[in-house]
């Protein structure tokens, strides 16, 4: 299966095909042995409600896929809820309180899973900032650099 327009509800439908409660997480890469040697056979699966079947999803059967596209998917039978935590890290990576660092997001999907990861500045406002840095224990946002030198937010204290 191609990552072409695939979501969250698309994982979840077809988890529930496979008999499992929800998606926990999926992503798109060329990872496992073996994966080559499979063709590629839905393309652009997009499913509209994570409480339908797969039969009323509409997919293509042809693709302009690649391998590195191909979907891992992760089901579960525990779907507590997803939770998303924020902490800043330093220009050498190190955890940091100082109050200025590159945004990390930690993604728990379940109580087995979490992953972590940068957080891209599309659509990321002043407004955004504030309310991170709020959930970081901070009173706002001071300034917002998404420059390519060190991208950071700098906070001020409670």
């Amino acid at each position: 299966v191609c990552d072409d327009n695939f979501s969250d509800t698309s994982a979840t439908v077809i988890c529930k095909a496979m008999g499992f409660a929800c998606s926990a997480y999926w992503t798109s890469a060329l990872s496992f042995q073996g994966q080559n040697d499979y063709d590629i056979l839905l393309d652009n699966v997009r499913c509209l409600d994570a409480n339908s079947p797969f039969e009323y999803c509409n997919y293509d059967s042809g693709h302009n896929c690649a391998h590195a596209e191909d979907i891992h998917l992760w089901c579960a039978q525990d779907c507590v809820g997803e939770t998303v935590t924020f902490s800043l890290v330093d220009i050498g990576g190190k955890a940091t309180d100082s109050g200025r660092g590159l945004l990390v997001a930690q993604r728990k999907i379940n109580e087995v899973y979490q992953v972590n990861g940068t957080v891209c500045d599309d659509e990321f406002t002043d407004h955004t900032a504030d309310v991170i840095c709020k959930e970081m224990g901070w009173n706002c946002s001071y300034t917002r650099d998404n420059g390519n030198n060190y991208p950071h937010i700098q906070v001020i204290k409670q």
